[in-house]
């Protein structure tokens, strides 16, 4: 038998469309379920890693420990198994590029797109740690960001129990990638915890700001040594535009000792929030104004077991002005439970800050649900229940819904309507003007922005800090300035 799937090939009950990946432990294919028609990505370990059951032990472990989560933020593993000598995994294909292939195509990222997107891993972190898990491999290529920008923390190979000794790691073996490992894996420690997950995400979000990563060496082992030993870099030194608190920040989730950083992902996700809205620091210290748009900016996690903080408002305290009451929320709440569990509870609270109306906000909730089947399920329920009913509109769920019919909400876009009705075809020119600075993902972006932006000015500030480079920043907003003249 070859060493590799090639496409084309009925592998199990998969049909192999084409390889998307490979790596030192095998392949990554996307392939379809021939029964199912759903795509997925297989990830298939070669032959000759797989003599060693040690190997097979552990991709094996991936897969129990994974398929236990089902997260938006996390890929849903939807079966593992053996074919003849060959051991997979069946997980979600995510249709888009890793974080890492973007950090490669863009050099580095703005601040306030950095701190979103790693907001985002802190959710998945939350989810996998509170499951007992620690990943132990955090680094760019393992997140994948689909065209909803919505981040997608994947390969939990190195993933363990915390309170569990699986004995397949031996004392002295380093798991991790040199250039974002936390010195307790360097020093080959078994006592790992979630910190370790922390201190690599650091490395990652200084990679993303500056466009490298922490530490340099001639060699791996020489990179690890300097997790160990150096001095912990500042970003500052090489974007000095970025916010003070950032560097801050960075520093003590990257602390050597791990008693100095954060101890969990909830404390790390505040100060980030604090960041994004100007408040991060002393009161003496220089703060960074907070981002125009600042009704994207969600309010911190909340530690399971502890009271949400004064500042994020629990579902009663929603202002009577929003298109929809506490009361509805709650029944959001415990219909979505049904297919998420406790994430329900964030996920009604994240939509609401993000919709205007209730189709939106029923649709923005039914998006985080990832079973096809169970979605339908939830709009259905949604639809029939009669308890959304807005006060000012005859039917439950908008002028055009009747019992019993799923909501189909109609989403703004740059190429129908938006928050301002900005024309289609100035839209479709200012993505060709984006495209050139950022690639395909041009479209995306544009239709995101111009589906909240409540002004021109606003739309094109946004756009122009998607793109890395000032020079190329100022330009951009200069030619799109001309299109409306």
């Amino acid at each position: 038998m070859s060493s590799e799937v090639a496409a084309g090939t009925v592998f199990g009950s998969y049909r192999i469309v084409k390889e998307i990946g490979k790596g030192g432990m095998g392949q990554v294919l996307l392939a379809r379920h021939s029964h199912l028609e759903r795509d997925a990505a297989l990830k298939i370990l070669s032959p000759q890693i797989a003599k060693d059951q040690t190997f097979v032990q552990r991709f094996m472990q991936e897969a129990k420990l994974a398929a236990r989560l089902n997260h938006p933020n996390i890929v849903h593993i939807y079966d593992f198994g053996q074919v003849e000598e060959r051991y997979y995994i069946a997980m979600e294909f995510v249709d888009g590029p890793s974080l890492g292939a973007l950090l490669r195509h863009w050099g580095s990222f703005p601040e306030e797109q950095a701190l979103m997107l790693m907001r985002q891993a802190c959710v998945a972190l939350s989810a996998a740690h509170g499951a007992g898990l620690i990943h132990r491999d955090i680094k760019p290529d393992n997140f994948m960001i689909t065209k909803q920008w919505q981040l997608k923390l994947v390969d939990l190979g190195l993933a363990r129990q915390v309170d569990e000794d699986l004995g397949l790691t031996a004392t002295g073996f380093s798991a991790g990638t040199p250039h974002y490992i936390s010195p307790e894996q360097v020093e080959g420690r078994r006592d790992l915890d979630p910190r370790v997950d922390i201190y690599s995400l650091g490395a990652t979000l200084y990679h993303l700001l500056t466009g490298k990563p922490p530490f340099a060496g001639a060699t791996g082992a020489k990179v690890m040594m300097a997790h160990l030993q150096a001095d912990r870099p500042d970003p500052r030194s090489l974007k000095p535009e970025l916010s003070p608190g950032i560097t801050t920040v960075i520093r003590k989730m990257m602390a050597i000792d791990r008693e100095s950083r954060y101890r969990d992902v909830y404390q790390l996700d505040r100060d980030f929030y604090l960041i994004q809205t100007g408040q991060f620091g002393p009161a003496s210290a220089p703060k960074k104004a907070p981002p125009a748009d600042t009704d994207r900016i969600v309010m911190p996690l909340a530690q399971p077991g502890t009271r949400v903080a004064p500042s994020a408002p629990s579902v009663s305290q929603i202002p009577p002005s929003e298109p929809w009451t506490a009361s509805q929320l709650l029944a959001l709440e415990d219909r979505l439970s049904r297919f998420v569990g406790p994430m329900a509870k964030l996920i009604v609270k994240k939509a609401a800050t993000t919709a205007t109306d209730i189709p939106e906000l029923v649709q923005l909730i039914a998006e985080q649900i990832p079973d096809s089947a169970q979605r339908k399920s939830f709009l259905t329920g949604v639809s029939s229940s009669g308890q959304l009913k807005p006060p000012s509109q005859p039917s439950a769920l908008g002028p055009t819904a009747t019992s019993g019919t799923p909501v189909t909400a109609s989403r703004t876009t740059g190429t129908s309507v938006t928050a301002i009705g900005f024309p289609p075809d100035l839209l479709d020119r200012i993505e060709k003007l984006l495209a050139g600075h950022v690639g395909p993902l041009a479209r995306v972006i544009v239709k995101k922005a111009a589906a909240k932006a409540h002004s021109y000015e606003g739309l094109v500030n946004h756009l122009s800090s998607q793109i890395p480079d000032e020079k190329a920043q100022r330009a951009f907003r200069e030619a799109v300035r001309k299109l409306s003249a």
